[in-house]
């Protein structure tokens, strides 16, 4: 997972945007420029992983275990 992480933050510093469908936060947190959650084809939450972990209904509602 680290060259991986490693291959996408070099990308980046080229200028390519990516786009992932990523369920593991612990690496997203490495990567990610801003984070989306989407259900049923509707915007739930838009912005940071560190916004989002601050935000108390959206994290229980999507990040609970």
């Amino acid at each position: 997972m680290a060259q991986m992480a490693k291959v996408i933050v070099q990308l980046k510093s080229e200028g390519l945007s990516l786009l992932f469908s990523e369920q593991k936060l612990h690496f997203e947190k490495f990567v990610e420029d801003c984070t989306v959650i989407i259900e049923s084809a509707e915007q739930k939450y838009f912005g940071t992983l560190d916004d989002l972990n601050s935000w108390q209904e959206i994290r229980d509602a999507y990040l609970a275990a």
